[in-house]
């Protein structure tokens, strides 16, 4: 299960701290790295991804389609690495991660 400190927002931003990925490898590399946890819906990886991008720390990559589904691929922008940076070792005053709770909401 997910720490009390952790979000899936700021597990999201740590798999793309390691390069960019499209949300079906985000949605995978959390499924594996929480296994006894809920699996993360693909739509909640979008809805989760929409505020940092909105505030300038993901951007979209690339977007493709190879005779399958849209595939979105989305990056840490240099404010989202920094962001990251310093958010992966200082909670907010609640104890949590920043960006976003659990639900997705701030």
């Amino acid at each position: 299960m997910y720490s009390r400190r952790m979000s899936i927002g700021h597990v999201l931003l740590g798999v793309l701290s390691a390069g960019p990925a499209h949300g079906y490898d985000l949605k995978r590399e959390h499924d594996a790295r929480f296994p006894s946890a809920k699996p993360l819906a693909f739509g909640q990886v979008y809805s989760t991804l929409s505020r940092p991008e909105r505030d300038g720390l993901v951007e979209v990559a690339e977007t493709s389609q190879d005779g399958g589904p849209e595939r979105t691929t989305y990056a840490l922008t240099s404010a989202g690495r920094s962001h990251w940076r310093r958010g992966s070792r200082s909670p907010n005053r609640q104890g949590r991660m920043p960006l976003t709770t659990r639900s997705g909401r701030r």
